[in-house]
């Protein structure tokens, strides 16, 4: 596009930020993915190459969803770059320490950090990318947009590039409207054509639709008529192509001829699909797994989506389960994501279609499954330390590690509690808890690297007027 090739170049006269805005489903992810690709491989001379910093928000992943952690990785990748920017921030860690990286004002310092390190004299070209903003929380949003603004404008930083993406929200200005300001720029893909290229998404994969086909000639057909629904959305056509790939070759026309046009409707029809299972007992763990991985604060292993979706024991359940949850979940090496921002959108809005009861429910439910799975798992010692002096470094995780499957359950029964609301009758089940594992606790919280934590939950509990008589 114009748009991206005036923002390709390096000077005074081109914007110094793009900002990709698009609905959910037009690529941007992947669009980025392909431009940090060709940015590293061009093979320019150093004098030439702009360092390429980058970073993916995630909404479902606290680590990924704040500014703070959007400016902690941008500074840990310019370090890698440039190892003499550390003396920007040494004076800071030296009065601060790891507080620099958590209290409440980390984003402002970190902020007026990164900002030094991309005034030094010796940075001669950035292109910084940050994928997803509206998945970022949004006071953290506001000021990581407020401070682009600023470096963007700044003339100070005319060696350094911005592209942005996200959908297009009232609440983030430059996603939704042209800004006059010649240092920006705004690239609508809902406004682009895009089905040259989602025609070639839709060829590629029928390569794998072919590779099934008894009746290849059934394949081309199924081609046409994606081609002919897709729209602009890659995710719609990866979503049916899912189905179409589990499902035996004579349901093929059937089901690209009923699935719904529009994204949102595509996912209720595939929530549909999962309520009318044949085995209720399946659809009942479908619904289950969904619930935990809409409500959790980050993704969950296959061993803790077991224990907080209640699953069979030790029979492969949760993968099994996944597996067939595939139009939402997906596993990658041993963890179960959401497959896309837009369906934890859906789940989200459409939670009642799992069950018919408040939010606070839900909650309640995996608070229930988080304690009782902590009841099971913990214990004195339990990876077997020699002494109790040991220091961190020394320790040895056992294998199998007893604390794998309940990692998320210590660190989040607490949110789950709060988000219930909670009765006299939770305080007692509480007290009895923590009368025979609070110690327990807090030894895997150390095992874990989350001590620090426990003073922040106990807080969380005592400031609960239900809770705090009995903390």
């Amino acid at each position: 596009t114009d748009e991206y090739r005036q923002f390709s170049k390096w000077d005074h006269s081109t914007p110094a930020r793009l900002w990709i805005s698009g609905q959910a489903g037009t690529g941007k992810t992947m669009l980025l993915i392909g431009i940090i690709k060709d940015l590293i491989a061009r093979g320019l001379p150093d004098t030439e190459r702009p360092l390429v910093l980058y970073f993916f928000c995630q909404a479902t992943n606290d680590q990924a969803n704040n500014g703070v952690a959007v400016l902690r990785s941008l500074i840990w990748l310019l370090l890698l770059e440039q190892p003499h920017l550390v003396s920007h921030i040494q004076k800071d860690y030296f009065h601060s320490a790891n507080r620099l990286l958590t209290d409440k004002n980390a984003f402002t310092t970190l902020r007026d950090i990164f900002r030094k390190m991309l005034e030094d004299k010796s940075l001669k070209r950035a292109t910084i990318i940050i994928d997803a903003m509206d998945e970022c929380e949004e006071t953290s949003r506001e000021l990581l947009t407020s401070f682009i603004d600023d470096a963007s404008s700044a003339r100070e930083l005319f060696n350094i590039k911005w592209l942005v993406s996200s959908r297009p929200l009232p609440e983030i200005p430059p996603s939704v409207q042209d800004v006059t300001l010649p240092t920006h720029r705004l690239l609508k893909l809902d406004e682009h054509d895009m089905s040259d290229s989602i025609n070639r998404y839709i060829d590629i994969k029928m390569v794998q639709l072919r590779q099934k086909a008894r009746k290849k000639g059934r394949v081309e057909e199924i081609a046409d008529k994606l081609k002919a629904r897709a729209s602009n959305t890659y995710i719609w056509v990866s979503l049916v192509c899912r189905e179409l790939l589990h499902a035996h070759e004579f349901m093929w026309t059937e089901i690209v001829d009923k699935i719904p046009k529009r994204l949102e409707d595509l996912y209720g029809y595939l929530l549909d699909r999962l309520a009318n299972l044949d085995s209720e007992i399946m659809s009942l763990c479908c619904k289950n797994v969904l619930n935990a991985a809409m409500l959790a604060r980050d993704p969950l292993s296959l061993s803790e989506i077991e224990i907080l979706a209640e699953l069979p024991e030790g029979e492969d359940a949760a993968e099994a389960v996944v597996q067939e949850c595939r139009s939402f979940l997906t596993i990658r090496n041993g963890t179960v994501y959401l497959i896309h921002q837009s369906a934890q959108d859906y789940l989200q809005k459409h939670y009642q279609r799992l069950y018919s009861v408040p939010r606070a429910t839900l909650h309640y439910r995996m608070y229930q499954r988080a304690l009782n799975g902590l009841r099971k798992a913990l214990k004195e010692n339990i990876y077997g330390l020699p002494h109790y002096g040991i220091t961190t470094e020394e320790v040895q995780i056992p294998n199998p590690d007893p604390l794998v499957s309940v990692r998320y359950a210590c660190r989040y029964w607490v949110y789950h509690l709060e988000q219930s609301g909670s009765t006299s009758t939770d305080m007692e089940d509480i007290l009895s808890f923590f009368n025979t594992h609070f110690l327990h606790w807090l030894e895997a919280m150390s095992l874990l690297g989350r001590f620090p934590d426990i003073v922040r939950l106990v807080g969380q509990l005592k400031s609960n007027s239900k809770v705090s008589q009995w903390v």
